[in-house]
C-alpha cells in the first residue's frame, strides 16, 4: 500500500502543500484559519497521513523526541511518572526514548552516551542516590527536567511535590485523633524530601504545641529490596521510644515495615497506635490494616515533566 503522502493530504483538502504542512503543525499557525486547521486534520486522519519525522527534523532542527532516564532499581516507584510523562509527551506530539540508568557508568557517564542522541530534551528521574555534580549545566544546550525530591538545590529546572506541606497534613490528622506523643521513622541518608517531610511535621505539631524531639526520630537502615523485614529488630527499637501513641513512616515502605513490626511488638493498629505513610504506593492498598498515607501525584509529575 502506497504511503500518504502530505501532497495527497493538500490534495485530498482542496488546500495548498503548505498550507496542509501549517495546519498539520503541533503549534497552531496564525495564517490558517481554525477550520482549515481542523478540516485538513480530519483528511489527513481519513487517509491514514503519518508526517515524516525527519523531515520536520530537517525543516524544523527539532526532532520531537525526548529522553526519559530511569533508574534500575527493584522498587520502581516511578513506573506512574513514566505514564504520566508518556501520556504528556504523546498528546503533545512527542516521542519518548526511556532509557535505563547505566549502574557502571552513573547519571554523568549515562548522560554523556545520550549526548549523541538526537533528542529535544531530557527527563531525568531521580536515582537512590545523586548528586548536583552528576547533572549537567543549566546553561546546556538541551533543556533537561528533573523529576526530583533529593537535592535540596537542584542545578536544573525541578518538579517535585511538597513534602513539606505533606508532612504538616500529616500532624494535623494526627492531633485531630488526640495522638499527641508520635514518633517518625525515616529512610537512612540524605535527602531534601527526608528535612522537609520531617519540619513540615514538626510545624504542624507547633500548630497544637506539641514538640518533636530528636530522640524520636528513627532512622531505619532497611533495603527496599531486601526480601523480609526484619520485624522484631524494629519492634525492639520501637518499645525503647514508649511510650508513643503514633509512627509517622516517611515512606509506604516504611510504613509497612511499622505495621509488622507494632503487630509483632503486641500493639493495635490503629487502637493503640496510629501509623501513617507517605506517597500512597502499591503497597499501601495491600497492607493489614488499610495504611493511611499522603498521596504523591506520580502521574501528574511526568505530566509537568514534559516540554
Amino acid at each position: 500500500m502506497k504511503k500518504v503522502s502530505l501532497a495527497d493530504v493538500a490534495r485530498a483538502a482542496g488546500v495548498g502543500k503548505a498550507t496542509a504542512s501549517r495546519a498539520l503543525s503541533a503549534s497552531p499557525h496564525a495564517d490558517v484559519r481554525a477550520e482549515t486547521r481542523e478540516h485538513v486534520r480530519r483528511v489527513a486522519e481519513r487517509l491514514g497521513y503519518r508526517p515524516s519525522r525527519t523531515a520536520q527534523a530537517l525543516r524544523t532542527g527539532r526532532h520531537h523526541t525526548l529522553g526519559l532516564v530511569v533508574p534500575l532499581e527493584s522498587w520502581a516507584w516511578w513506573a506512574p511518572v513514566l505514564q504520566g510523562a508518556t501520556a504528556e509527551a504523546n498528546r503533545l506530539g512527542y516521542q519518548l526514548l526511556i532509557h535505563p540508568l547505566n549502574a557502571q557508568l552513573g547519571l554523568a557517564g549515562t548522560l554523556e552516551e545520550l549526548s549523541h542522541l538526537s533528542l529535544d530534551g531530557l527527563v531525568i528521574v531521580t536515582p537512590e542516590t545523586l548528586e548536583a555534580s552528576d547533572m549537567p549545566p543549566a546553561s546546556g544546550a538541551r533543556p533537561t527536567v528533573l523529576i526530583d525530591d533529593v537535592l535540596a538545590a537542584p542545578p536544573c529546572v525541578a518538579v517535585r511535590s511538597d513534602s513539606r506541606s505533606g508532612g504538616a497534613q500529616v500532624a494535623r490528622h494526627l492531633l485531630a485523633r488526640g495522638r499527641r506523643r508520635p514518633l517518625v521513622i525515616a529512610p537512612a541518608g540524605e535527602a531534601a524530601f527526608i528535612d522537609e517531610r520531617i519540619a513540615g511535621f514538626r510545624e504542624g505539631l507547633a500548630e497544637a504545641g506539641v514538640t518533636l524531639d530528636d530522640a524520636a526520630i528513627l532512622v531505619s537502615d532497611e533495603a527496599f529490596d531486601q526480601p523480609r523485614p526484619d520485624a522484631s529488630r524494629l519492634a525492639q527499637r520501637l518499645l525503647a521510644q514508649a511510650p508513643f501513641d503514633a509512627v509517622f513512616a516517611l515512606t509506604d515502605y516504611l510504613a509497612a515495615s511499622t505495621l509488622g513490626a507494632l503487630r509483632h511488638a503486641g500493639y493495635r493498629v490503629p487502637g493503640d497506635v496510629s501509623v501513617v505513610g507517605f506517597d500512597d504506593e502499591r503497597i499501601a492498598r495491600v497492607v493489614d490494616p488499610a495504611l493511611t498515607t499522603v498521596r504523591q501525584p506520580m502521574d501528574e509529575l511526568g505530566v509537568r515533566s514534559s516540554p
